[in-house]
């Protein structure tokens, strides 16, 4: 990390390059043109984590029964942590408690919130599922395990459990909403898409959830008007819903107010430092402020920012293929080529099919004097790309 605080030190000799252009994404992405390439994404915080969350842990019944006092001290750490919203580290000591079957629903209760938060798929429909044992009616258990298996790709069971037990409680707000962002995740093409968050907000016009989807929704069909106005009626309800405030931004990004965004995305890491996608979309809006200026020396500041917000992001999820591909990039532009393919590298062992990062490291190389490296990374652009232009470009240029 040395190497890229160096950028930084950025020379004076050489005005900056912008991003070299290429082609590349409720809930996880909304499509924009940041910067000057219009490639990426701005992320959202609902993004269904890609991490390792969700590999098995030690099941319910296996290893040595923890003491009374382990299991008290367990628990005092992972609710300590997640009435802070560190969920994450929350996650440890609940393990360490849910490798037993528990009679305790408080437990369970925390346990099924905790991981389904955190993207524990698996663990969360298990410690629902014993909820819905101990209490069958049990609404918000009943919900929770409907999310979490639709988060685990069992569609069609998630959306028939949903509509099940709606029959039953067709009042119930939060399942609602949970059909609902099911229906506008599918897309318009879904012959139920947005109904039951129409539903939603005939029952409750002021409901927060619901405005919230209703602002995605918005997002998705590109309505960035009227997916602001919905996300301050959110925030106007719910001041701290830091989700709502970054998503706010967002609005306001693609509307082309990039001031007023950014003050969004600030707002919003003020009530959650962890946010990743947050930091990912305040540098997206540095870089793309940087592509519209003229004035040399505020375009260096303005990238240098891009990078800090960038080099933050991975800070807290190193495995953010974005967010690495763009370090790569102002690494590129700022001619330090060998540092811009560690971290191109690190992209591609994430995305090995993203032609803009196979494009980096060419360039990357070609500027070394590794003519048959670069070669070789375009050669599997043109595979993947066929069309694209930079790519046919490039190898026109070097034929």
């Amino acid at each position: 990390m040395a190497a890229i605080g160096a950028f930084f030190a950025l020379r004076n000799d050489i005005a900056p390059k912008a991003p070299a252009s290429h082609s590349a994404g409720i809930e996880p992405q909304n499509a924009h043109e940041p910067a000057s390439d219009g490639s990426d994404r701005l992320h959202d915080g609902d993004e269904i984590k890609k991490r390792a969350t969700d590999s098995p842990s030690p099941g319910f019944g296996e290893g040595v029964p923890p003491t009374r006092e382990e299991l008290a001290a367990w628990r005092e750490l992972s609710e300590l942590h997640a009435a802070s919203g560190d969920l994450d580290k929350a996650v440890p000591p609940l393990r360490r408690m849910m490798r037993f079957p528990t009679p305790d629903a408080d437990l369970l209760s925390l346990a099924a919130r905790v991981f389904l938060g955190a993207g524990h798929y698996r663990e969360a429909l298990q410690a629902a599922e014993q909820l819905l044992e101990l209490e069958p009616g049990n609404a918000k258990a009943r919900d929770q395990a409907v999310q979490s298996r639709y988060r685990l790709g069992q569609v069609d069971k998630a959306v028939a459990a949903a509509r099940e037990a709606l029959e039953k409680r067709p009042g119930d707000l939060a399942m609602l909403v949970t059909l609902a962002t099911m229906e506008v995740e599918s897309g318009p093409g879904h012959a139920d898409y947005g109904k039951a968050l129409k539903a939603a907000l005939k029952l409750k016009p002021d409901h927060a959830p619901a405005l919230y989807l209703k602002g995605r929704k918005s997002q998705l069909e590109g309505d960035y008007k009227d997916a602001e106005t919905s996300f301050r009626k959110v925030l106007k309800l719910e001041p701290g819903n830091a989700k709502a405030r970054g998503q706010l931004g967002m609005a306001l990004y693609h509307q082309g107010r990039n001031k007023d965004a950014e003050k969004e995305f600030r707002a919003a890491l003020d009530l959650n430092p962890a946010d990743y996608n947050t930091w990912y979309n305040l540098g997206e809006s540095r870089l793309s402020r940087a592509s519209r200026e003229l004035d040399p020396k505020k375009i260096r500041v303005l990238r240098a920012e891009a990078m800090d917000c960038y080099l933050k992001a991975l800070e807290r999820n190193g495995d953010h293929a974005q967010a690495r591909y763009r370090v790569g990039v102002l690494l590129n532009g700022n001619g330090q080529y060998k540092e811009a393919i560690g971290q191109l590298s690190a992209a591609l062992e994430l995305d090995s099919r993203h032609v803009p990062t196979l494009i980096q490291i060419a360039i990357a190389y070609e500027h070394l004097n590794h003519p048959d490296h670069a070669r070789a990374y375009l050669d599997k652009a043109f595979e993947l790309d066929p069309l694209n232009k930079i790519v046919l470009f490039k190898l026109r240029q070097w034929t």
